[in-house]
């Protein structure tokens, strides 16, 4: 068995207490393991030794267990066991059992494995940070990274060196083990890119530590507007491409040097789809310092869209725009089509001129092939159920058979073979002939 199917038997547990079972005949119901009354299941109140030093078995239905309206178990359990008291006794139905998904509040909801997942997942209070993270309009790759920031679940360095391993020096800025708070953004190359983006969305006052960024963005997150969505996507956006550069410098020992320009451009796209392509463009316009009709494609420019129908041909209104010409204007010539050409019949007055195919039936009656009356088919023949319909022996297909000339060459070959034998003596046997002579030779002996 796979890990998978293992790993979803183990969900038995959890989803159990969902299942519960809606009685119909309780033919199906089995009383003891299944979900049917709110003791449930009973096995977990009374042993299975019980269940058997009573007389029942484990697979005992729930109509099994009611007799004229009454339990059939012991009247000793009722001490034993007091919740069987406030048991009541189900009322079967004309209906075959089934099963129905209760939420955690006990209620009746349609099956969805959205909603399976909302009842057996483990409920955590909301971090005030979460809509910083993950709202309608985020970048996914940052947003999962951003989630992986304020959880400091990051592999920094200060993070493995837990695990015994040799570190390097930190990479960006060579000083001392890269970590959450040095990397986000106390680091000198961490803290250029901070300085240089932050004036953008009006952070100029905020200070370079991460504890700073998350408390000045947290009050903002509520509000929709566009502005504070980029604010959400510029931080997102710097703090992934920061860590990319830290990869790429430890790793593959490369130099990037991504800084503003290619964060900004690489997102661009993605800006402007998430935040409306006019508010994306006046933003990011202003947070890069130029006009916002240089980020817009040249194929929305006035100019360009003049271009593109500037080829099409106008239509005349009416004959008297018509140029005037000398000569005069007849007719193609009339050219004969190859083949045969084709003849209009000469059509009856009550047929469609206009309508060209087969010969219609106008004027033929109908005969019935159960009855052979006139006027009438064998649907609406009123004799369908009086009489049985006589079968008519087929004719069958393909050319008949010549009969005649096999018997005459039969009769010709007959009276040859008699001519024949009437000419030709008679021959006499082979036995015959033995027997002649054996007695030749018998009268030489003697």
């Amino acid at each position: 068995m796979s890990c998978g199917w293992r790993n979803l038997l183990r969900l038995r547990v959890d989803i159990r207490p969902f299942i519960w079972s809606r009685v119909g005949n309780g033919a199906l119901v089995n009383v003891w393991s299944d979900n049917w009354c709110c003791y449930i299941p009973l096995r977990q109140h009374i042993t299975p030794r019980e269940i058997y030093r009573a007389g029942f078995d484990l697979n005992d239905k729930l109509v099994d267990m009611v007799d004229d309206r009454q339990w059939v178990w012991p009247s000793a359990w009722y001490d034993v066991y007091p919740f069987l008291i406030n048991i009541p006794i189900p009322e079967f139905k004309n209906m075959r059992d089934g099963f129905v998904w209760k939420d955690g509040f006990g209620v009746d909801s349609q099956f969805s494995v959205s909603k399976v997942w909302d009842d057996i997942r483990k409920r955590k209070p909301q971090v005030c940070w979460s809509n910083a993270v993950w709202f309608p309009k985020c970048i996914p790759r940052h947003a999962f990274h951003m989630w992986l920031v304020f959880k400091g679940k990051l592999n920094t360095q200060d993070r493995l060196k837990k695990w015994d391993m040799n570190m390097m020096c930190y990479a960006l800025c060579s000083r001392a083990l890269d970590s959450h708070e040095h990397l986000f953004f106390e680091c000198n190359y961490s803290q250029q890119v901070w300085k240089l983006v932050r004036h953008m969305i009006d952070m100029d006052h905020t200070g370079t530590k991460w504890e700073d960024i998350v408390g000045w963005i947290i009050p903002r997150i509520r509000a929709n507007s566009a502005r504070s969505i980029i604010e959400r996507l510029v931080i997102s956006a710097l703090a992934y491409y920061i860590w990319q550069e830290r990869n790429a410098r430890t790793f593959r020992n490369e130099l990037h040097m991504i800084l503003i320009k290619r964060m900004l451009l690489h997102s661009t796209h993605e800006i402007r789809v998430r935040t409306g392509a006019e508010l994306g463009y006046h933003f990011l316009a202003g947070f890069l310092g130029k006009d916002a009709e240089q980020l817009v494609a040249d194929c929305y420019h006035k100019k360009q869209y003049m271009l593109s129908y500037a080829f099409i041909i106008p239509p005349l209104s009416s004959d008297k725009y018509w140029p005037v010409v000398d000569y005069p204007l007849d007719p193609p010539p009339i050219k004969a089509a190859p083949g045969r050409p084709k003849k209009n019949r000469r059509r009856d007055p009550h047929e469609n001129p206009k309508r060209l195919g087969n010969l219609t039936k106008h004027g033929t009656q109908m005969t019935c092939s159960k009855c052979k009356g006139k006027g009438h088919n064998i649907r609406s023949c009123k004799e369908k159920s009086k009489r049985p319909l006589e079968t008519v022996a087929k004719r069958p297909k393909g050319r008949p058979k010549k009969q005649r000339i096999e018997a005459t060459q039969q009769v010709n070959e007959a009276t040859q073979s008699s001519q024949q034998a009437t000419q030709q003596p008679t021959q006499p046997s082979q036995s015959t002939q033995k027997s002649k002579g054996k007695a030749k030779l018998r009268g030489k002996t003697n």
